[in-house]
């Protein structure tokens, strides 16, 4: 009887050979690496998505609460007394690659729904009557400005942040109603402004304030037509540098005739409802892309042009409505725009019509 040398050894056990195992690691490689890379893109768009939509939220956010504040806007006439203050900030807000083209300082009385932290039925206050502050600064949030702390090792992420401060009906009564100069009074409680408890929301690249002025204008034929004079707060050359409305009149300092789009009381509609929507290629970057071309339009069907307004006209004139604008960057954009250096102005200015929300709402005032 004859046993093979095969019936020894048992059955032959085949494996896999070099070249497949190499075979199977390409294509394992190529596998997860698709994978990762449609995670990356998914997460990427999933990132932009949400700082998309929180830049909208906080646009929104800020326009509803300056709004609410400017319809219980507080003002009489027949004194002399300040009751709103407005201002073109001139502070350096930003870095060297990240500056805020437009912002303004605001201060007036109002009577807000959350002035004593909305706790009103239990204190005797003198009155309804609180004076609101608007700021914008480019700081940390949270830390706020940390460049007097001692600690180097603090690390701060500043941002464009918008603060509204409000000074409680008891301190406005005793301090501040019935000045006749409303920046200095207000000095004393300019240093809490930006408090990280006024935080109102972040990203607010750049706000502008137009205010529309409705003065009583006699024509050549003796007719009294009623026309609405625009005045921007703004740092260009038509851009205006402060407002100040006092009981009799309405003191209006730097900028100049030419930055006046005027329209009839026939033509003019206060009452324009909200707008969102994503920043064209025309980013607002300065204010005197909202001031027109300066010269009165006549009224729609008249046939006959109205007088030019001038800044005199103006002085006794009312405050009719508010128009406020502003641009709110996404969360990308500002990280972004922190590091990248862009090849020119326009590249820039192309880049933050991409990733930028435009806010604008025209708030019809309350006549006094």
């Amino acid at each position: 009887m004859t046993i093979s040398k095969k019936s020894l050894m048992g059955p032959v056990k085949k494996g896999f050979t070099l070249i497949e195992l190499m075979v199977a690691m390409v294509i394992t490689t190529i596998i997860v690496s698709v994978l990762v890379s449609i995670t990356s893109i998914a997460l990427d768009t999933w990132t932009r998505s949400r700082s998309q939509v929180s830049a909208a939220r906080q646009a929104k956010a800020m326009v509803d609460t300056m709004a609410s504040d400017f319809q219980a806007m507080v003002s009489r006439s027949g004194n002399n007394f300040e009751w709103l203050w407005a201002k073109y900030s001139t502070d350096d807000l930003g870095t060297e690659t990240l500056q805020s083209p437009n912002a303004s300082d605001l201060v007036f009385f109002t009577a807000p729904t959350d002035r004593y932290n909305g706790d009103v039925s239990s204190i005797n206050a003198l009155g309804d009557v609180a004076c609101v502050a608007y700021q914008l600064k480019y700081q940390d949030p949270i830390l706020g400005d940390v460049s007097s702390l001692s600690d180097k090792d603090v690390k701060s992420f500043p941002s464009f942040v918008l603060y509204r401060s409000i000074v409680d009906p008891d301190n406005t009564y005793r301090d501040l109603l019935g000045s006749e100069d409303l920046e200095n009074s207000f000095k004393r409680y300019m240093d809490g402004r930006s408090s990280p408890e006024n935080f109102v929301c972040e990203n607010v690249y750049q706000y502008t304030i137009t205010f529309q002025v409705e003065v009583n204008v006699r024509e050549a034929d003796g007719t009294i037509r009623s026309q609405v004079g625009r005045v921007t707060l703004g740092q260009n050359s038509n851009g205006y540098r402060e407002v100040k409305l006092f009981g009799n009149d309405i003191v209006i300092n730097g900028g100049s005739a030419s930055g006046l789009n005027s329209r009839t009381s026939r033509s003019r509609s206060l009452s324009t409802p909200t707008s969102l929507r994503r920043s064209t290629g025309k980013t607002r970057l300065s204010s005197g892309d909202l001031n027109g071309k300066g010269r009165a339009i006549g009224a729609r069907g008249s046939g006959s042009s109205n007088q030019e307004l001038t800044l005199s006209n103006l002085r006794k004139g009312r405050i009719a409505a508010v128009e406020i604008s502003l641009t709110v960057l996404t969360n990308y954009a500002t990280d972004q725009m922190r590091t990248r250096k862009f090849k020119s102005d326009a590249d820039k200015a192309d880049f933050i019509a991409k990733n930028s929300y435009e806010y604008s709402k025209v708030v019809e005032l309350p006549k006094r």
